[in-house]
C-alpha cells in the first residue's frame, strides 16, 4: 500500500529523543488534563499538536470540560456536549479562571508556561498556520470521495451533528465556503480524523519527500489506525498523482507510548527506580504492591479523574521526570511491565 503502517514498539524513550533530532516526530494528545505519561511528551523534543475538536463528556482521555487538581475535580462549563474549540469557562472555581476563558487556554496555556521551549500547538492553530496546503489537500480528497472526507458539522454554539452522504455538499466549491476553523465562521464542516492523519503524513514527510514519518500514539490511535490505513493509502495515492508528490510509498511508524507508565513526579523518583529494578528482576506479587504505594503515578488512570496533572505542577512546581533505566526500555518492554503493574491493582 502507498501508506505502510508499522507499529514501532521496539523503540525506547532514548530512541524517540534521538529521532526527534533528525525527523519531525509528532504526538497528538487531546486538549485537557494530562496524566504524567502525557506530561513526559514535552521532555522528548517531539512536536505536539493538541487535538481540540473533541467533545468533553465523550473524551475519557483528558476530560477537557473538567479542571483536575490536587485529586479534586471541578466542572468548568455548563454544557459538556460542546466541541472543545467552542467551550468556555462559565463556572467559577475560587476565581482561578476568568469566566469566558476558552478551555484550550485553561489547559494548553498552562502547558506552554511550564514548557516554554517545547513545540506545543492546538490542532485548530495548526490548521490555520498551514491553511494553504490544508485547503489544497482538502480539495483533492473531497474530489476523491466526499463521504470519506466529510461527515461532521459544528454549529456556532459548538454542537456537532453527523450527516449522511445525501446530506453532504455536492462539490468542493460548496464545502470550501464553510470549513471550521479555516473560514472565519464559528460553524462549518469539521476535518475528518483520517484526513487530519493524511495531512500529517504529507506535511511530516515534507510533501512526500521523506520516505517515512514517526508518530507517537496515545491509548486510541494504535487501535483504530489499522482500520483506517487502507482508505488513507488510497487518499495518498490519489493526492500524490494530482500533486506530483515524489514518494510512491511512505512508512507510517507509529510508536505506542500510552503504556509508558514510568513518567512520575520527582518526589516518587527513588521509589520508581526501585520499582524498575524489581520489574527487571521479574518480581511480582506483594513486593511489587508495597513499592507501588510509593509510586501512585505509575498507576495513573485517566478514567479515575484523580491523577496528577499539569495544573498540579503549575501550583506545586513539582515536575514529571523519567528514571534513567526506563529510558532505554522498548515500548514493548514497558507494556509488559505495565501489565505486571496493573495486575497488582
Amino acid at each position: 500500500m502507498p501508506c505502510e503502517l508499522r507499529i514501532r514498539d521496539d523503540l525506547s524513550v532514548n530512541d524517540i529523543v534521538d529521532l526527534a533530532k533528525r525527523y519531525h516526530v509528532k504526538a497528538t494528545p487531546h486538549v485537557g488534563n494530562w496524566t504524567p505519561t502525557r506530561l513526559a511528551l514535552p521532555l522528548l523534543g517531539v512536536s505536539i499538536s493538541c487535538v481540540d475538536q473533541t467533545i468533553g463528556v465523550r473524551d475519557i482521555n483528558t476530560h477537557p470540560q473538567l479542571f483536575i487538581q490536587n485529586g479534586e475535580v471541578y466542572e468548568l462549563c455548563d454544557n459538556p456536549e460542546q466541541l472543545t474549540t467552542h467551550a468556555v469557562v462559565n463556572r467559577a472555581h475560587n476565581g482561578v479562571h476568568q469566566i469566558g476563558t476558552s478551555l484550550s487556554t485553561v489547559h494548553v496555556g498552562v502547558l506552554r508556561l511550564l514548557y516554554p521551549s517545547a513545540s506545543i500547538i492546538t490542532h485548530t492553530e495548526e490548521l490555520l498556520e498551514q491553511q494553504d496546503i490544508v485547503l489544497t489537500l482538502l480539495e483533492e480528497v473531497t474530489n476523491f470521495s466526499r463521504s470519506a472526507t466529510w461527515w461532521r458539522k459544528v454549529d456556532a454554539g459548538g454542537i456537532v451533528t453527523q450527516h449522511r452522504k445525501k446530506e453532504l455538499p455536492k462539490n468542493w466549491r460548496e464545502v470550501q465556503k464553510n470549513i471550521f476553523p479555516i473560514t472565519s465562521k464559528r460553524d462549518g464542516w469539521l476535518v475528518h480524523n483520517r484526513v487530519a492523519i493524511l495531512i500529517d503524513l504529507i506535511t511530516q514527510s515534507r510533501m512526500g519527500v521523506e520516505p517515512e514519518i514517526y508518530h507517537l500514539s496515545g491509548p486510541d490511535m494504535v487501535h483504530y489506525l489499522g482500520g483506517e490505513i487502507e482508505i488513507i493509502s488510497r487518499m495518498y495515492d490519489y493526492v500524490r498523482g494530482r500533486l506530483s508528490l515524489p514518494q510512491e510509498v511512505i512508512t507510517f511508524n507509529l510508536i505506542p507510548f500510552a503504556s509508558f507508565c514510568f513518567a512520575i513526579r520527582g518526589s516518587q523518583l527513588t521509589a520508581c527506580e526501585r520499582l524498575c529494578e524489581e520489574l527487571a528482576k521479574g518480581c511480582e506479587g506483594r513486593g511489587l504492591k508495597e513499592i507501588l504505594l510509593d509510586t501512585p503515578d505509575t498507576l495513573a488512570n485517566s478514567n479515575s479523574k484523580r491523577y496528577f496533572t499539569q495544573h498540579d505542577t503549575f501550583v506545586s512546581g513539582e515536575r514529571v521526570v523519567i528514571p534513567e533505566v526506563a529510558r532505554s526500555w522498548s515500548m514493548a518492554t514497558c507494556a509488559r511491565y505495565f501489565a505486571s503493574i496493573q495486575a497488582q491493582v
